[in-house]
């Protein structure tokens, strides 16, 4: 027989491990396809079957002299980035305010379900996809707000993750010098992890008293019940305990499960007016900002920029141009995988999460002027220089979340987290827009 504090260790080990399985589960697809754009592009354009010679050299073997600056005649990965962030946008500023009345089960399986049915590359199929998969990337950080702040640590482990293990996955299984498996192929074997989701959520997470259960056979339990305010001045009240900006009224740390639960008898959700929510985001956008900053210039960088910074065979270990971009994308995301699973460990000061947008606009800005100019001696600089962006953006994004974890009261928490998670989602969309008319103002530059 374990002993109550046995039990209490073997209960917060399930939760932490499940959390860091859902940060793992609804971030690979987004990495995969991250990492397969080019690819991906090149499938789109035909390119397997009709490029000539050169390029199918390019493709599997490295360059001994690269000659005049390369712009091959292929659309901007920015647009697999458009495809995977408009949707996900669409869906993060908007099921905020009304979400709070799905049930998280449902919420879980229909993510579930979709990450499942993604069997094709297909722009146009990966819209409507990408557009539902964005719940998971909210409602779980959502999730966090019924359980200690550990679960915020172990989310955002599992996302760095998931920046790593899906990348560095596909690519070693798509490098000719290795597997050599073509991306329909990888996609296919990545459908474990739904599974994995599904079991972690129904068995290994511990239920608890606050998280609302659906009954399938009892139609009242389909929606959330909710707990109205009974006067404006209530309404006040709580938006004044959003987020502690100036002082340290209306906070809340939570390091004891049972201390959460043990002012509800029931599981329900606090509803507001969409007025009263608008108003609870607003001091939000003092941690939004930064995120979104942070986030234009990675992503300009990696699904803009190092689709046209190419080495020879000398300067880049070897590596084929399609190889060089795919390792582009692994080394930033090994460096958002060491951050998101250190930074857990110490609380970010705020100065330091405003900090972080300049220097990787800085970042941004030698990689821009290199892609003109190819001053940068060895592709192992850039490799640097990439890292440094994913551990910039790991901070950013797990020093942001875990703040507001802390700061939000009770009655706002799964709000605010719900609406911070979606502050990358800009950010990446902008970067989307802003890598397409990098890549032909620098193309036109090198004809």
């Amino acid at each position: 027989m374990f002993s109550k504090d046995e039990k209490k260790e073997k209960i917060e080990f399930r939760n932490l491990l499940a959390f860091w399985i859902f940060g793992l589960s609804c971030n690979y697809v987004n990495t995969i396809m991250l990492t397969a754009s080019e690819d991906i592009i090149h499938e789109q354009s035909g390119e397997f079957q009709t490029q000539n010679k050169t390029f199918s050299n390019s493709s599997e073997y490295c360059i001994v002299e690269l000659g005049k600056p390369r712009c091959d005649k292929l659309m901007s990965t920015g647009t697999i980035l458009l495809a995977s962030g408009i949707p996900a946008m669409i869906v993060k500023y908007s099921f905020p305010f009304f979400m709070n009345r799905i049930p998280f089960g449902f919420r879980i399986f229909l993510v579930i379900f979709l990450h499942a049915s993604i069997l094709k590359c297909h722009l146009l199929e990966l819209f409507f996809v990408l557009f539902l998969l964005g719940i998971g990337q909210i409602c779980l950080p959502a999730l966090t707000s019924h359980y200690p702040k550990s679960s915020v640590a172990a989310w955002t482990a599992g996302t760095g993750a998931a920046s790593i293990i899906p990348s560095l996955a596909y690519s070693a299984l798509t490098e000719p010098k290795l597997f050599n498996f073509d991306t329909r192929t990888v996609v296919l074997l990545m459908l474990i992890i739904p599974l994995i989701f599904a079991f972690s959520y129904w068995f290994i997470l511990e239920s608890v008293p606050t998280v609302h259960k659906m009954n399938l056979l009892k139609p009242s339990s389909w929606v959330v019940p909710t707990q109205k305010s009974s006067s404006k001045e209530d309404n006040i009240s709580v938006i004044s305990m959003n987020i502690n900006l100036n002082k340290n009224y209306g906070t809340l740390e939570i390091t004891n499960i049972n201390e959460f639960n043990v002012n509800y008898d029931n599981a329900f959700t606090h509803e507001f007016s969409i007025l009263s929510k608008l108003k609870m985001a607003m001091p939000l956008l003092r941690y939004m900002i930064p995120v979104t900053v942070v986030y234009f210039a990675e992503y300009v960088v990696t699904s803009g920029l190092s689709q046209l910074i190419h080495f020879d065979c000398e300067h880049s270990f070897g590596l084929s141009l399609d190889s060089q971009f795919r390792w582009y994308f692994t080394v930033y995301l090994f460096g958002v995988f060491c951050s998101r699973s250190t930074i857990v460990l110490i609380n970010v000061p705020l100065i330091i999460l405003y900090l972080l947008p300049i220097i990787q606009c800085l970042i941004m800005a030698i990689l821009y002027f290199h892609s003109i100019y190819f001053f940068i001696p060895h592709i192992f600089i850039v490799f640097a220089l990439i890292f440094i962006l994913g551990v910039i953006s790991g901070i950013s994004y797990a020093g942001t979340l875990d703040r507001v974890h802390r700061k939000s009261s009770l009655k706002t928490r799964e709000f605010n987290m719900a609406v911070v998670a979606s502050s990358d989602t800009t950010g990446i969309c902008l970067a989307g827009f802003a890598s397409i008319f990098v890549h032909n103002y620098i193309c036109n530059q090198h004809l």
